[in-house]
């Protein structure tokens, strides 16, 4: 479908495959290396987020969607997760990606619904994320960090890392929400931020730097 279409992203409704009795899989390995090809990718049909992740990796690349699954305060950092879908090229290099079958179905499908369990190379990042702001004009949120030194933890069967925000992480989170950051989000290797900034200018986009 992607060579037919000449697709640049895609996304789905995992639940939705589940539909259909035809149905052997979901494609979460097949996401995780269309990424690592340069093809952009939003989960659970968020279109925004798919284009995001190929503007973002044309810009930096390698770029990989993602989400803020939950908060570790402790450690000052971002537990970045999703149901089985990462850019799998940006894995860390000192260990094997992990193929596993999930334990318990997401939707109802013929076989075994298998993901790459990667966890991103350490080093400096930058999470970043393309929202509609106020009067529905086009907003860039962006934030360096670091990528933890952390996973792939053996219990999980999930694409999962952490990052940490170069701002304290409460205030990271609370400028984060008043920028009008969205659930999805997308994160580069390296420093993309001027990059980013000379995006936002020549689309005439919002650009919220935290």
């Amino acid at each position: 479908m992607i060579s037919d279409h000449r697709l640049s992203a895609l996304t789905y409704q995992f639940t939705a495959f589940g539909d259909d009795e035809r149905t052997s899989s979901l494609p979460f390995v097949a996401a995780s290396r269309l990424m690592a090809e340069g093809i952009g990718f939003g989960g659970e049909g968020d279109l925004i987020a798919a284009a995001a992740t190929t503007f973002f990796n044309w810009l930096n690349p390698p770029a990989s969607f993602s989400e803020i699954f939950t908060i570790d305060f402790a450690g000052e950092s971002l537990f970045m997760s999703h149901m089985g879908e990462a850019n799998v090229g940006m894995a860390r290099r000192d260990r094997k990606v992990p193929l596993v079958a999930r334990p318990t179905p997401i939707t109802r499908t013929r076989d075994r619904q298998l993901a790459l369990v990667t966890s991103f190379e350490p080093g400096p990042a930058t999470l970043a994320a393309l929202t509609i702001g106020p009067r529905s004009a086009w907003r860039i949120i962006a934030a360096p960090g670091m990528i933890k030194d952390y996973g792939p933890l053996p219990e999980f069967c999930v694409p999962h890392f952490k990052i940490r925000p170069l701002t304290p992480v409460r205030e990271f989170l609370t400028r984060y929400a008043k920028s009008g950051g969205p659930h999805h989000n997308a994160v580069c290797l390296g420093d993309a931020l001027r990059r980013l900034r000379m995006a936002a200018e020549m689309i005439g986009a919002d650009y919220c730097e935290i």
